[in-house]
């Protein structure tokens, strides 16, 4: 029942690596937290913010997050990569309201995560999906996503996992025209499953799209609602070039750049070479960016950060 606003972050959970002191007798690490009923307002960069923290069976519940900032994430599980490392796992994220955030949920390799009756007021940009998971598993279900273009991304699953995603509602506000939305996408989820059903999905065209994923559906409702939507091209960024490098597309198609590796620890971006569009900054592991293209024309690209890195549409 706390009010949180206009802090840089918000709530700030870290692991023993990270601190100075931890009582005796413990691990040391934020287990079993409670985020319940707060009001979080403005804040600047980040609102929940699990940072290596190894935290298992915390609960994010009932919270509202808003205002006119808009902070990359509103709750975010941030951990390692490596196979060595403990992750933040079994965290609940339930009946909160977002109406600001680029990201409004996000892991960044967390497991075991329960995301369920949240209600996501998106920015209405397809490069941000309402809820997102890089590298993990678990339940999303009974969510509901209003004009969170990026829909619900999983982008790779745990080895021997399976992430479940039912009873979740997505859609645009009335009248609202957006062409790359997209429902649920998965991709690059190898021999593991992913099972869907009973979703209600209302977007003009992608409503459930697949990329090197097994997907085991029941029951959904997926609804074109009218209108052109166009085909969605990916490029992945690994640590040295774009790939695809070239793409010819349509007039009206969109591009997604998704951020797959680092280069010796550093991020890549998207800019274009007349600085008319791009990313806008540096962009974490598993996120996206995505471009419509009405105008035909050839656009070049590269990485600011890697100039080596180029890339044509």
């Amino acid at each position: 029942n706390n009010v949180v606003s206009g802090c840089a972050v918000g709530v700030f959970f870290i692991g023993s690596g990270y601190q100075n002191y931890y009582p005796s007798g413990t691990s040391g690490m934020p287990d079993f937290g409670l985020v319940e009923g707060n009001e979080f307002i403005d804040i600047e960069y980040l609102d929940v913010w699990f940072y290596f923290s190894e935290s298992r069976d915390s609960v994010v519940r009932d919270n509202t997050f808003s205002g006119s900032s808009l902070p990359g994430y509103n709750v975010y599980i941030q951990d390692s990569s490596s196979f060595f490392s403990t992750k933040t796992s079994g965290l609940v994220v339930d009946g909160n309201t977002f109406s600001n955030g680029e990201y409004p949920i996000y892991s960044r390799y967390g497991v075991d995560w329960t995301i369920t009756d949240n209600v996501i007021n998106g920015n209405g940009d397809a490069s941000f999906p309402g809820i997102g998971a890089l590298i993990g598993y678990g339940e999303i279900s009974g969510n509901t996503l209003i004009d969170a273009d990026g829909g619900i991304l999983i982008d790779r699953i745990t080895s021997g996992q399976t992430v479940e995603i039912t009873d979740n509602t997505i859609g645009q506000t009335a009248g609202r025209v957006a062409p790359s939305a997209v429902g649920i996408w998965v991709e690059n989820c190898g021999s593991n499953q992913v099972n869907t059903g009973g979703n209600t999905v209302n977007v003009m065209e992608n409503a459930l799209v697949t990329d090197g994923c097994d997907v085991v559906d029941e029951s959904s409702t997926l609804t074109a609602i009218g209108g052109t939507g166009g085909s969605i091209y990916n490029v992945d960024m690994l640590a040295n070039v774009f790939d695809p490098a070239y793409l010819n597309i349509s007039t009206g198609d969109s591009v997604r750049w998704s951020s797959v590796e680092y280069r010796s620890g550093t991020p890549h971006d998207v800019t274009g070479n007349d600085s008319t569009w791009g990313s806008n900054g540096a962009m974490n592991l598993g996120t996206t960016y995505v471009k419509t293209f009405a105008v035909a024309g050839t656009y070049e690209y590269h990485c600011s950060a890697h100039p080596d890195m180029t890339g044509i549409i």
